[in-house]
């Protein structure tokens, strides 16, 4: 191989390294990912989180991981951030009985445990201190049964202020039935909440595709899903908001903004890398 072939094939090397760290650049900036909240700026984002409320007795029954749906860390203008849980009713079978479970913030029954009275929602520090104050709920709009049959307006949120970061966090809760209820303590039943901070999007939810004006209009609801949002078009009224039902089962698929980053890097990547093998397929003729 002449000088100038080994210089050219030289030149050619360090133009394909420059390729490659070019596409690691991109597909590194194309899904942005966060590590925790401090710096984000003001919105909301989504977090992995689970609710564990185990008691022993029984053979054994989890009642909190049904219950949660959802978490999400709101930060403010100044900074702040608190952390939003959002819950559903749910089911257990305890011995064959199927107990229709709820969280209750009044229940009828009313006792105290470990100087915790029936229906207080909050936190604990990591000093074991609870705290209720800055701890807001919202009820639901629909209703469950308790034991006495009566219909009640079910906690479908709780949002806290988060001071730390911590990885599980203590909270007290009354998990309510159609058979029967407690309050979840530290000392007593715990209810441990695992916050995955690793798992925190870093693009705002108000930041995401949303549906157009016209599938607003029609009152259908967003499921949120990995990659894609999907929004029954036809969950008007009438439907009762349920897929396959109303008019037909059409459905409008939005794609969320750090899946469109992702494949345009990707595709950004193959194009350089096409342009870089077309070059060196021309030079190589040359030579």
């Amino acid at each position: 191989m002449s000088r100038s072939s080994r210089t050219c094939s030289s030149r050619w090397k360090r133009l394909l390294l420059g390729a490659a760290a070019l596409a690691a650049v991109c597909l590194g900036t194309a899904v942005p990912t966060a590590h925790g909240a401090s710096g984000l700026p003001a919105g909301s984002y989504y977090v992995q989180a689970e609710l564990s409320c185990y008691v022993n007795a029984m053979g054994g029954v989890e009642f909190g991981t049904p219950l949660l749906t959802m978490a999400q860390v709101e930060v403010d203008e100044t900074g702040g951030r608190s952390l939003t849980l959002y819950f559903t009713k749910s089911q257990v079978t305890i011995y064959g009985i199927t107990c229709d479970t709820f969280l209750d913030a009044s229940p009828s029954y009313v006792t105290d445990t470990d100087g915790v009275r029936s229906g207080t929602i909050g936190y604990y520090e990591a000093d074991g201190t609870l705290v209720t104050e800055g701890v807001r709920y919202t009820l639901s709009d629909d209703t469950a049964e308790n034991a006495r049959q009566e219909q009640v307006h079910y906690v479908d949120s709780i949002t806290f202020p988060v001071q730390e970061e911590r990885d599980t966090y203590g909270l007290t809760l009354y998990i309510n039935s159609n058979v029967m209820g407690t309050q979840f303590t530290a000392d007593r039943y715990p209810a441990n909440l695992t916050v995955d901070w690793a798992s925190l999007s870093a693009t705002p939810i108000e930041e995401e595709a949303e549906p157009s004006e016209a599938a607003q209009a029609d009152g259908g609801d967003l499921e949120r899903l990995d990659g894609l949002n999907i929004y029954n078009a036809d969950a008007g009224e009438g439907s009762g908001g349920t897929a396959g039902q109303g008019t037909g089962d059409t459905y409008h698929a939005f794609i969320r903004v750090p899946v469109l980053l992702a494949v345009g890097g990707a595709a950004g990547v193959l194009v350089i890398l096409g342009v870089v093998l077309v070059m060196i397929g021309r030079r190589g003729r040359r030579v």
